[in-house]
């Protein structure tokens, strides 16, 4: 069982306010920070604030998941992104994959596997934190 370093700060950018309440609730329940945005709108400037890791949503009603991956990485290559979507294909695996997405959790998916992700990408495996 991973557990991620108390205090990690995450960013949970989703437009499902139901399922933001229960992610955020499981990560402070684990010790966690987290914070929400229900749109890719000023998801770049959120991110300056400090965060060590983002769960991005890949279909939102204003702008889609891939338009977020690009600006986040283009602003904080190191950041560790953890895809999330309820519309899996191969295709988009490969193509979050390849502009840097560091996982993929397809929806729904068990808390636990979120935790262990998290605790892989933030314990000292050598992923920058934004700044």
């Amino acid at each position: 069982m991973a557990v991620p370093p108390s205090g990690t700060k995450v960013l949970v950018v989703d437009d499902d306010k139901m399922f933001c309440h229960v992610i955020r609730s499981y990560l402070e329940e684990i010790g966690l920070s987290a914070t929400v945005l229900h749109s890719g709108t000023g998801v770049v400037d959120k991110v300056r604030e400090g965060f060590d890791i983002v769960l991005l949503d890949m279909y939102m009603a204003r702008e889609t998941g891939v338009d977020v991956l690009i600006a986040i990485k283009d602003a904080f290559p190191n950041l560790p992104v953890i895809v999330m979507t309820g519309f899996s294909s191969n295709e988009l695996r490969q193509t979050t994959a390849s502009l840097g997405a560091c996982e993929f959790l397809n929806k729904p998916f068990q808390m636990t596997a979120l935790r262990d992700k998290i605790a892989t990408l933030v314990s000292g495996d050598g992923q920058a934190k934004s700044e």
